[in-house]
């Protein structure tokens, strides 16, 4: 459901124009409320924070809290068909951390929230296969990876050998054999193998479709190749059975699936959709450790600048004791 309210979102409300405006600067009152609305993330792009001087600034400085910012969120529009979208969130500064806490206003909120509750943004995926195929002296591992498709198909992949150029010092081509079971069958006893040439990725990434072959970033894909690294599709799961090959892989067990580490933010799911295709704050406050130590709790209190058009956030704050 969510997807498609956040596709929605895109097609009636989010991208607008603001001002950018800032409250009180006297910050060294401890407990004291204080105001601060951002820029239009939409036409002046990622807007950056800094509660020591309620100040924000769309040219990133060499420290920070917190951005207010959009990032990158796949809707499915069709059946394992993917797009997408821009959707607002906080993102958090460098050695910043934030807890988030169910409260109806920022003053129900007193007291610094318990450690484990401070979580730092993950800004950066890692994929389950990725360059882990092969070794640090460039040999294939024995190893093979099974592949659940979004759409429910099942395959074992097997990495046979990779093309070399030495006058470049890079892989231009890895070789790929697999078995592919369209129904989802876990069993791969009878099943045909085939192969797939991955071409070279160095310089634009490559789209693998097991039952359509090399496809483009528009269609639906398996696998993406970038570099040597090996990335899943949206809504693809995969596992290793380590030490085999594709000839001896005959049954797998439908259990113990992984998929690649995709970016995630604390400050993200920090809105509810409603009717008119409106954002409106969840009921949340969020505390924030800065990067002077101290920790900040702040309110968002509205998405909206005066003329109405999104993508102003403004929040209230203050430090707490």
């Amino acid at each position: 459901m969510r997807f498609t309210l956040i596709l929605m979102m895109l097609m009636f409300t989010f991208w607008a124009c603001s001002d950018n405006s800032t409250g009180s600067d006297n910050n060294d009152n401890q407990g004291e409320a204080q105001t601060f609305q951002s820029g239009n993330v939409k036409t002046e792009g990622t807007q950056y924070f800094t509660f020591s001087t309620n100040s924000g600034s769309a040219t990133e400085p060499a420290s920070w809290d917190i951005a207010f910012s959009a990032i990158p969120f796949p809707v499915e529009i069709s059946d394992c068909n993917f797009l997408t979208i821009p959707d607002p969130a906080i993102i958090l500064g460098e050695g910043v951390a934030m807890a988030k806490v169910e409260a109806a206003s920022l003053d129900a909120v007193t007291d610094i929230p318990a450690a484990e509750m401070f979580m730092e943004d993950i800004t950066e995926g890692t994929p389950f296969v990725g360059k882990n195929w092969y070794d640090a002296s460039f040999e294939i591992n024995p190893d093979v990876y099974v592949v659940r498709t979004c759409g429910g198909a099942t395959a074992v992949l097997d990495i046979k050998r990779y093309d070399y150029d030495f006058m470049v010092h890079q892989i231009t081509n890895i070789v790929v054999e697999y078995k592919y079971n369209a129904d989802g069958s876990m069993d791969f006893s009878s099943t045909t193998v085939d192969s797939f040439a991955t071409g070279d990725a160095n310089s634009e990434p490559k789209y693998i479709s097991l039952s359509n072959g090399v496809v483009t970033a528009d269609d639906v894909y398996d696998l993406k190749v970038d570099g040597t690294s090996i990335w899943l599709g949206n809504s693809v799961a995969v596992k290793k059975i380590a030490g085999s090959d594709l000839a001896s892989t005959n049954t797998v067990t439908d259990a113990d699936w992984e998929s690649d580490i995709t970016p995630s933010y604390v400050g993200s799911d920090w809105y509810d959709y409603g009717e008119g295709h409106l954002l409106t704050p969840s009921d949340f406050v969020y505390v924030v450790k800065t990067i002077d130590g101290k920790y900040a709790a702040f309110e968002i209190t509205n998405y909206y600048d005066n003329e109405g058009n999104s993508g102003v956030f403004t929040i209230d704050w203050n430090y707490l004791q």
